[in-house]
């Protein structure tokens, strides 16, 4: 009780006053145990005699709990009186000691002095209360039932009547109604029987009426369910808020196709459900399976059956009992602070268990089975999931394309805000369509849970889509660890990345992850903005997927081993001391982006890649990979690489070097190198492939590459080696080119040779010109305010008529008999044009012995000059005369 009009400064007079009434409390306290005691005394005492010792036995005891009842009342006011008499000594002490800060003390001791007011006045009503349930105690020790009001005959004293429930006071011949006794009865926790409200329990009465008056005339007992109860309706529990116990290992058994929920709690606390069966609809009755039930405002709610539905509820607890031919098999919303363990559920349409818009619970030890729907599903805060058996997911009971499921997470309801602080650890998932899956969770643990045989989903899937996440609610900021996940069919076993809704930094740690699937888009993680740390990863052989798929993740300690497609593939990546021990179809590891691949050790049958578009750090890393290539870098690649220690056939390399060819597929990724001694003749090649050529030598190529895209295109050499001694040099310039030892200098364009400058066997140079079509062509010499000079040296000028030396319009050639001869136009003949004289000299006897007409020599013996006669027949002087 409360006084708010009293309000005034608290007096030592005050604190005496309230001491003192503690102590009287105490002793109250003290004195009510005493009755329960003696109470107790004479059930035992009564249980002794004979006659109808059992209900007085049950009278006694009920005297007893109401004894205990003011007992632990009284110690409660007391507690109450410490308290407020501490607070008043706090303000006392608060008053004196902050001369800065007295309207704070002021304000304390007025709150201090209304608590000690209330606290005085409170403990008044308490010892009323405990003087009268003392008394009560008293009376209803020797309350003695019978079965009727007519059967309440003989001495004076208290009965009560079984077939109402009515306490009379049986005083001089006449009996009166005691309403305070029966309540005291009511709020006493006893063993209550259906039977006594007429129910049969044979599963063919029904006992609907019975049940619910059962439930409406108890506030505080123990309902025993020990036979099989047909019910037709719901048993609606409404407002209950003392303690009420349903248990038994009896049935609860809904007749079929006139019920929607059997058990049916509404503003309930302080209760327990212990032990019953509650049976549903038979398997052929699915018609019912979509029943609309009027919540607590009257509007129709959550279409499904539950065996036990409970709303609006709180500090409760569902402990063992089966339920079975149910859509949910137990329904619980909007409630707070409950536990439901041992509970086995099966042959369900939709869910064992959904928690919806709840808080502050816990779901351990229960079993989940033969089930369409989700095993679980969680739609509240704060919650625990432990310990729970899940398996064997049907088609039979509800949806008939929808295998049941595991445990389940989801704002699909429009819910604006996330789903935090669950726990979800150490259960046991097999067999069944997924795993675990959360959508619009934060703040979220599931650690030590076993899921094996997943049908068609994923393991663990923290989901990115809209589908059950309208509100795109972002998920996140949670914890993934040692979990074991294996035999994933045909999906994914840990699921966590970005989509159309945002998943946040998660921790992904020691998860044992096997999948079977083989599908090149699945893989054992699929990760982004999460660390993933520590998982062991095994691959399935004849079934390979992808090993850990990660993006903008940290990818460090993990153990990969067995068979996979690819891996590791990471994009964005800092990635560190993972061991792989793998074979693969197609990589060792795919890196993106601005990915850190450093530290890694991966013994495998592919090659690491490095992708078009990596621009990070690719070194320290040990790659042993057999037969195979070790590195494979492809056109574009920017980042750093080296260095590493790779292996391949055998041999211990480093700094990027590698024993055999670093390669990548033609058919789907881009540009190809590899070695071989010649270009190839077959096969299919792209522009820009490259063979490197297997014995380089003096006179030999580097390599070879292809010009033209084809089957097998156009190869061109390059790369010519030349001793250092026989290089030329140009303007500092070293030329390595050598054909048949022919050096030679190339001016090209339009792919095709223009010129060549070239050194010939003897160190002749020649200058070769060609024309579009590469044919040779004349040379020409041109200079503008210089002069041409041919020092030291004969010059030659070698062709033929048709081939003459221009000297502006003058054209001079090799006429006939090799005379050299000239002309004004371009000859046609070698007797065009005019011949030109030969003019040496020399004694006699050298006179030139081929000779043709008209041809002039000096004859130094002579003297003078002489000529060949018209006929080249002899030598004439200028007379004639023959000499």
């Amino acid at each position: 009780m409360t006084n708010p009009t009293r309000k005034r400064v608290v007096t030592l007079d005050d604190l005496n006053v309230l001491n003192q009434n503690a102590a009287y409390a105490r002793q109250k306290g003290e004195e009510a145990s005493a009755a329960a005691q003696l109470a107790d005394t004479a059930r035992q005492n009564l249980e002794v005699l004979g006659g109808d010792t059992q209900a007085a036995g049950e009278q006694a005891t009920q005297a007893a709990q109401a004894a205990t009842l003011a007992k632990n009342t009284a110690t409660a006011a007391a507690l109450q009186a410490s308290q407020a008499a501490g607070d008043a000594v706090t303000a006392a002490e608060l008053a004196e000691g902050a001369a800065g800060s007295a309207n704070q003390a002021a304000g304390a001791a007025t709150t201090a002095a209304q608590r000690v007011t209330d606290a005085v006045l409170d403990l008044t009503d308490i010892k009323v209360d405990i003087a009268q349930s003392a008394a009560l105690a008293t009376a209803a020790a020797g309350i003695t039932p019978r079965n009727n009001l007519a059967a309440i005959t003989g001495p004076d004293g208290y009965y009560r009547a079984m077939d109402t429930g009515y306490v009379y006071q049986r005083a001089g011949g006449s009996n009166t109604r005691r309403a305070d006794l029966e309540a005291l009865s009511r709020k006493s926790i006893r063993d209550v029987f259906p039977e006594a409200y007429g129910a049969v329990g044979d599963r063919v009465t029904d006992d609907t009426a019975a049940l619910n008056a059962l439930i409406a005339d108890n506030d505080r007992a123990r309902i025993i369910i020990s036979r099989p109860y047909r019910i037709t309706s719901r048993l609606l529990v409404q407002g209950k808020s003392l303690s009420w116990i349903f248990l038994g290992d009896g049935e609860l058994y809904s007749d079929p196709g006139t019920i929607s929920h059997a058990l049916h709690l509404m503003q309930c606390s302080n209760f327990k459900i212990e032990g019953p069966k509650i049976t549903g609809r038979t398997r052929n009755d699915l018609a019912r399976q979509f029943v609309q039930t009027p919540d607590i405002n009257g509007v129709n709610s959550f279409n499904s059956m539950a065996g036990i539905f409970i709303e609006h509820s709180q500090r409760f607890q569902v402990m063992r009992g089966e339920l079975t031919y149910w859509t949910d098999a137990v329904s619980i919303n909007y409630s707070s602070n409950f536990q439901v363990e041992g509970v086995d559920t099966h042959e369900l349409g939709e869910e064992g268990f959904a928690i919806r818009y709840s808080s502050n619970y816990a779901l351990r030890k229960s079993r989940v089975h033969n089930h369409n729907g989700d095993a679980i599903l969680i739609k509240g805060e704060g919650g625990i999931i432990e310990g729970n058996d899940i398996y064997d997911g049907v088609t039979t009971y509800g949806e008939p394309t929808v295998i049941g499921g595991g445990i389940t997470c989801n704002t699909e309801d429009g819910a604006t805000t996330p789903i935090r602080k669950l726990r979800i650890r150490a259960n046991q998932v097999r067999n069944v369509q997924y795993g675990i899956g959360l959508i619009g969770g934060q703040d979220f643990e599931i650690t030590g849970n076993t899921l094996d045989t997943l049908l068609v989903g994923r393991g663990i899937d923290v989901n990115n889509s809209l589908a059950f996440n309208p509100n795109g609610i972002e998920s996140g900021y949670s914890i993934i660890s040692n979990n074991i996940v294996q035999n994933v069919l045909s999906s994914q076993g840990i699921f966590l990345r970005s989509g159309a809704v945002q998943v946040r930094p998660c921790v992904i740690s020691g998860n044992r992850v096997s999948i079977a699937s083989d599908s090149p888009t699945d893989a054992a993680i699929i990760a982004s903005n999460a660390t993933v740390t520590g998982n062991i990863i095994t691959g399935v052989t004849g079934a390979p997927c992808n090993g850990i798929d990660a993006i903008n993740s940290a990818v460090s300690g993990n153990r990969l081993e067995g068979q996979f497609n690819v891996p590791l593939i990471l994009n964005g990546c800092a990635t560190t001391g993972n061991d792989l021990a793998v074979t693969s179809g197609d990589a060792s590891a795919k890196i993106y982006g601005q990915s850190v691949f450093v530290g890694n050790k991966i013994t495998g049958t592919q090659p690491i890649q490095a992708r078009a578009d990596f621009d990070g750090v690719l070194s320290n890393n040990r790659v042993d990979a057999g037969a195979a290539n070790a590195l494979a870098i492809f056109d574009g690649a920017a980042g750093v690489i080296g260095p590493n220690r790779l292996l391949s056939t055998g041999a211990v390399i480093a700094d990027n070097q590698v024993t055999r060819t670093i390669t990548i597929d033609a058919a789907n990724y881009g540009l190809k190198n590899w070695r071989a001694g010649v270009a190839p003749t077959t096969g299919t090649h792209k522009l820009g492939d490259v063979v490197w050529n297997t014995s380089p030598a003096e006179g030999q190529p580097l390599g070879f590459v292809c010009v033209v895209a084809g089957t097998p295109g156009t190869w061109l050499q390059f790369g010519l080696v030349t001793a250092l001694a026989n290089q030329p040099i140009l303007k500092g310039m070293t030329l390595n080119n050598v054909v048949n030892t022919q050096q030679e200098i190339l001016f090209r364009w339009d792919g095709k040779t223009r010129y060549a400058l070239r050194q010939t066997t003897g160190n002749n140079l020649q200058f070769i010109p060609r024309d579009a079509n590469e044919t040779l062509l004349p040379i020409f010499f041109e200079f503008t305010g210089a002069e041409l000079q041919l020092l030291n040296y004969p010059v030659r000028l070698g062709g033929t008529f048709d081939k003459p030396l221009r000297l502006s319009n003058t054209y001079v050639f090799a006429g006939n008999g090799n005379r050299l001869r000239y002309a004004t136009s371009a000859p046609g003949a070698i007797t065009d044009g005019v011949q030109l004289q030969d003019c040496s000299a020399g004694p006699t006897a050298n006179r030139p012995t081929t000779t043709v007409a008209g041809q002039q020599f000096f004859d130094t013996t002579l003297g003078k000059p002489i000529w060949r006669n018209g006929t080249n027949a002899a030598w004439v002087d200028a007379t004639g005369a023959t000499v």
